[in-house]
């Protein structure tokens, strides 16, 4: 029972959000960046849908950001307590730290 949120909340909210990534990340289509997400903006489907609103916060290829970042912000909040002493935290939450900011780099 302890592992349904930190399991369950992200990857029902991948699985919701999956079902609309072809309106979150239309084909540019020869199109700029800006111009796709105003497409994106005045989407009906999404517009329609309140959960997409995690994902129009990002530009569209990046429409699973928000799933990533809420495991991000669970490993270095309840991962961290699995850790048995101060060097062993440390080590895990720097390298969290530093695997987020490569990712996040892109």
């Amino acid at each position: 029972m302890v592992a349904v949120y930190p399991i369950g909340a992200p990857l029902v909210l991948l699985l919701l959000l999956w079902r609309y990534k072809d309106h979150l990340n239309p084909p540019s289509d020869g199109r700029t960046e800006a111009e796709v997400v105003l497409a994106r903006r005045e989407d009906p489907v999404l517009a329609n849908e309140p959960l997409t609103d995690f994902s129009m916060l990002y530009l569209p290829a990046f429409w699973w950001f928000e799933v990533y970042n809420m495991c991000r912000r669970l490993l270095l909040t309840c991962a961290v307590l699995l850790c048995r002493n101060l060097g062993e935290t440390t080590v895990f939450v720097v390298f969290v730290a530093i695997v987020t900011l490569v990712i996040e780099q892109e």
